[in-house]
């Protein structure tokens, strides 16, 4: 029944389906909304048959690693900054949302421990979503519109639509790919997940691979060789990790290229000492990847790379930390989960900074500077603390898995410096949660 519920909870979480039952403010803004997503049903029966299940485990695991009580801390700090939020509504319904998937990804270490299989299970699934996902977004990027899925939470976009993401140039406009998410930045950090689990997949089955017979002929060999279901089981996902690289080009998330490229680079490097040959070939399969579309978007992609800084994208996000500083500076206890913008909005420090149009108006663009200023300076300290702690102890493990989310966590850890939704958006929120559930669920392991 638990596995059932999480296998449906991950089929879920990537769909942007939801119904909006409120807002805290007139009219509709993203940031004042409260809504109930298609993935909250399997999320709450999950929790709810988890316990039931699992609960005594549970608490065993939290006196074993005391450490997970900072972040168990940070929530419940979370929980207290409704009494100074502008909007204590907003406030607990985000507070509540953060609780509840915080409490998933510390159960995580006790649902795989006590299903090893479904971790497995769990990675194969994410690959086969990502490399779904990703025909969406390549299917968008060539119509350059959205494809009518709106009952799966498609955003409906056009490169010719006011508010769709795109890429300009000498080239034109260019639509951003976006699948099934409502913004090509989550989509890409989504197709880093997939990318994670395809490496996965491919390392497993690169290392049974039939090894030369040097008793043997050349011609037996490489029969025996191209026979096997290993060699064919490789090929497919290095045909999949194509589709998904393709994808995350064509997203043109800069935040996710630059983290991408760091979590190679740091995969590599931790597997130096062993596992070596296995990951360079995986690697090998994604730098091919991006070398082939490469070749035919080179334009648009080398305009995208280059940053300066009298572009929109950079100018915002100088803005926006401006903005959350005063906001910190004003309110160092914290302003109330979720309650950033609004707080920043009543106080009109998005108008005295040249923000007046709704569309502008956006988060700090900063994961770790917005627990600070919702939460408050203790929350944020702790929670840098926690996540931190969690890194080091990852990166001290040897086995390959390890070297993998940990490489997957760095990833994240990145794009969170740059971006705002794995705390602030519903699917970024998921993505960010499962990742740290994954990293715990490794530390235990060892």
């Amino acid at each position: 029944m638990i596995s059932a519920l999480w296998i449906f909870f991950i089929l879920s979480f990537s769909l942007g389906s939801r119904v909006i039952l409120g807002s805290v403010i007139p009219g509709f803004h993203e940031y004042e909304t409260i809504s109930l997503y298609g993935s909250d049903i399997f999320l709450i029966l999950f929790i709810v048959t988890f316990f039931y299940l699992h609960g005594k485990d549970y608490l065993s695991y939290l006196k074993r690693n005391r450490f997970v009580f900072i972040l168990l801390g940070i929530l419940a700090l979370g929980l207290v900054s409704i009494l100074s939020a502008d909007s204590q509504v907003l406030a607990l319904y985000s507070s509540v949302r953060v609780v509840l998937l915080g409490v998933v990804a510390t159960s995580l270490p006790v649902l795989f421990k006590n299903n090893p299989k479904l971790f497995n299970i769990t990675v194969v699934l994410i690959a086969v979503i990502a490399v779904t996902q990703a025909g969406v977004g390549i299917l968008q990027f060539v119509a350059q519109s959205s494809l009518g899925l709106g009952i799966l939470g498609e955003s409906p976009v056009a490169v010719d639509v006011i508010g769709s993401s795109v890429v300009s140039g000498d080239y034109g406009r260019v639509l951003r790919a976006y699948g099934l998410f409502p913004h090509p930045n989550i989509f890409a950090a989504f197709l880093l997940l997939g990318l994670w689990a395809l490496l996965s997949i491919y390392i497993q089955l690169d290392k049974k691979l039939y090894v030369f017979d040097f008793s043997k002929g050349v011609k037996v060999n490489f029969l025996k060789f191209i026979r096997s279901r290993y060699f064919l089981g490789r090929m497919i996902t290095a045909g999949a990790t194509f589709l998904v690289v393709t994808a995350l080009i064509m997203s043109f998330s800069r935040s996710a290229w630059l983290a991408g490229v760091i979590g190679c680079v740091l995969l590599l490097g931790f597997s130096l000492h062993s596992h070596v040959k296995p990951v360079l070939r995986a690697l090998m399969v994604i730098l091919v990847s991006f070398l082939m579309i490469y070749l035919v978007l080179s334009p648009v992609i080398i305009s995208r790379a280059s940053i300066t800084s009298t572009e929109p994208a950079v100018n915002y996000r100088l803005i926006y930390t401006k903005i959350g500083l005063e906001t910190f500076v004003n309110n160092p206890f914290g302003v109330g989960a979720g309650n950033q913008v609004l707080s920043a909005v009543n106080d009109e420090r998005y108008k005295a900074n040249g923000i007046d149009k709704v569309w502008e108006i956006e988060p700090v663009h900063n994961v770790y500077m917005l627990v600070f200023i919702e939460l408050g300076g203790v929350a944020g300290i702790f929670f840098i603390i926690f996540l931190f702690s969690l890194w080091k102890r990852l990166a001290h493990i040897l086995n390959e898995r390890a070297l993998l989310i940990v490489a997957l966590l760095s990833t994240f850890l990145i794009i969170a410096l740059f971006d705002h939704f794995f705390w602030s958006i519903n699917q970024g929120k998921l993505l960010w949660w499962i990742v740290i559930g994954l990293a715990l669920t490794e530390v235990e392991r060892d």
